[in-house]
């Protein structure tokens, strides 16, 4: 399991002044150029090896179904987990809120 440590504030400069010497105009890639000195300072790497990304989806009814107050029996929801097409519209909402938690 990968623990995240409080950003160590020396390699936060140190991959903020690689930001400027990378051959691109200065902020050019916006929150990513941050989001990516932010992860270097947590891995305590200048230069991180790229993440393995792994998207986890739980769903259930939490009994609201039985209660009689949810909008879809209980089926509805392993049928959409079983979906392809659910877990990949999941993941796309899930993502983009990750990357703004980070920002």
């Amino acid at each position: 399991m990968l623990l995240i440590a409080s950003p160590n504030p020396l390699i936060l400069v140190a991959a903020r002044q690689r930001q400027m010497q990378l051959t691109k105009p200065a902020g050019s890639l916006g929150k990513l150029e941050e989001i990516a000195c932010r992860l270097a300072a947590c891995r305590n790497l200048l230069r991180p090896a790229p993440l393995r990304p792994a998207v986890t989806v739980f769903a259930a009814d939490h009994g609201v179904a039985h209660a009689g107050v949810s909008a879809c029996p209980r089926a509805v929801t392993a049928a959409m987990t079983a979906s392809r097409s659910f877990l990949l519209a999941s993941a796309l909402l899930v993502v983009p809120s990750l990357i703004s938690a980070l920002a």
